[in-house]
């Protein structure tokens, strides 16, 4: 294949990979920009007291109505039994009042049929006194006694009130003693912290002998009930969404494996800055040097979530890794035994790494942001002789000014849309490969395909194929 079609089949490939991907996402919106997010439940108790007693241990699921921790009864109790006896005696005071009154209304009645009789007796006197009948001194007798007969009964009727407002005054102490009495079983009850809600109780600090404060958090608990996915996606995708569409999820928990999802809520507005209460999302750009588009949160629920999704396997997970790390040691040290730094094939791995230390070290000191640029530069750029590493090394420096200025253009379109970006990378690694096999500078010490190069097989064994000059071949 000639080079012309070689760069045609490279431009006709990347061509419709970007189309496949321009027709793939307007019907399909990705992002990673997502997260799964629950509640935390603040559990403050309602009464200050002393913690006498911690049930739960940090990082422990509980369910709904679980005891978690106890406050020292003992004062409450106390208080408990004062506004009973308050309350008995307030029922005490209110039956004497009772029997007051009562009494009361006797003495009303009596005063009231005194002063009837004496009315009565006194308009029969005036009648025979005008006829001459009676002398006029039982008149004024009568008279007399029907006004000490008023004034008696008057006397009972304020009795009778002033006994109702006593009784008024003690049913309303009755009254404040219950609400007391129920207050006080209302304290007793809540030294019993008790969990609202199912989940994990995390960050627990509580110890015996701490105080609690009332409406000071002391417990924190992660709702088991409340888990959402909260995914970013930007302006151009959310509207084509709707409340209850599907969703497809793959969770860091759970890799590898694709979960249904639906919509259940699409942000309607995002703040741009900043806000301390959170009355509006706000989503953080990736950048701060590039206009982009704006992301507002969808919130999505699994359909049917596992019940060890959210729960770490965690036993089995570090048991792997264990058994991982143990073979990945062992095989780490078989290589070790097998380096030979004699020969030139040693020579050239010691010169790799010096200069990978040294180009380290330099970056270190120059307080470079990525020193592993420079670590991996080094040993991309040292080579077998010297004039081929400061070959590689200038055409390393081109190209990396080229790629940078590659990515400030194209940066605005790539950064966000990872699809997009991994398809760039694969463009631009097939630029890579295809200019390996049509540049001059593929290898080093040979100028073109007719000239003689060196390659490894898998055993790493070298096999000089017309090399022009031994100096390029490297034996075991």
């Amino acid at each position: 294949m000639t080079r012309g079609r070689r760069v045609g089949l490279a431009a006709a490939i990347a061509l419709a990979l970007f189309v496949a991907y321009e027709v793939i996402s307007s019907f399909v919106a990705f992002t990673d920009d997502a997260y799964v997010q629950s509640d935390l439940v603040a559990l403050a108790p309602q009464v200050t007291g002393r913690i006498i007693a911690v049930h739960v241990a940090d990082n422990q699921d509980v369910a709904e109505g679980d005891l978690l921790a106890s406050i020292d009864p003992v004062p409450f109790q106390l208080a408990l039994d004062q506004r009973r006896a308050d309350l008995a005696e307030a029922r005490a005071q209110i039956a004497s009042d009772q029997h007051r009154i009562a009494s009361a209304r006797d003495a009303l009645a009596a005063a009231s049929s005194a002063a009837d009789f004496a009315s009565e007796n006194e308009k029969r006197l005036t009648t025979l006194a005008s006829a001459q009948d009676v002398s006029r001194v039982a008149l004024d007798q009568a008279s007399d006694t029907l006004r000490r007969a008023n004034a008696a009964r008057d006397a009972a009727q304020e009795s009778v009130a002033a006994t109702e407002a006593t009784l008024s005054m003690h049913q309303a102490s009755h009254a404040h003693a219950n609400s007391a009495l129920a207050l006080a079983e209302w304290q007793l009850a809540r030294t019993k912290l008790v969990a609202p809600t199912s989940g994990t109780v995390t960050s627990l600090s509580l110890r015996v002998g701490d105080t609690a404060q009332a409406d000071v958090p002391l417990i924190g608990i992660v709702d088991a009930r409340a888990w959402r996915i909260v995914a970013n996606f930007k302006e151009s995708y959310i509207r084509g969404f709707a409340v209850g569409s599907t969703a497809w999820v793959s969770l860091d928990s759970d890799p590898w494996h694709l979960h249904r999802a639906k919509v259940t809520g699409i942000a309607r507005g995002i703040s741009r800055e900043p806000v301390p209460n959170r009355l509006l999302n706000y989503v953080a750009p990736t950048t701060d040097w590039i206009r982009l588009k704006r992301r507002f949160p969808v919130t999505l629920t699994l359909v049917d979530p596992p019940e060890t999704l959210y729960g770490c396997r965690r036993q089995g997970g570090r048991a792997a890794m264990s058994g991982a790390a143990t073979r990945a040691i062992s095989a780490l040290r078989r290589e070790l035994l097998e380096i030979d730094l004699a020969g030139p094939r040693g020579h050239h791995c010691s010169r790799v790494a010096l200069a990978v230390t040294l180009a380290v070290i330099v970056a270190l000191v120059l307080r470079v942001d990525a020193p592993w640029w420079a670590a991996i530069s080094a040993f991309v750029s040292t080579q077998v002789t010297a004039p081929s590493s400061l070959r590689r090394g200038a055409l390393r420096i081109v190209g990396t000014a080229i790629g940078a200025a590659a990515g400030l253009l194209l940066s605005p379109w790539l950064i966000e849309d990872q699809v997009a970006l991994s398809l760039a990378l694969f463009i631009a690694s097939s630029i890579g490969v295809l200019g390996l096999q049509v540049s001059r500078h593929a290898m080093p010490g040979c100028s073109a395909p007719s000239r003689p190069t060196w390659c490894c097989s898998q055993r790493s064994t070298i096999r000089p194929r017309r090399c022009q000059s031994p100096a390029t071949v490297l034996p075991r």
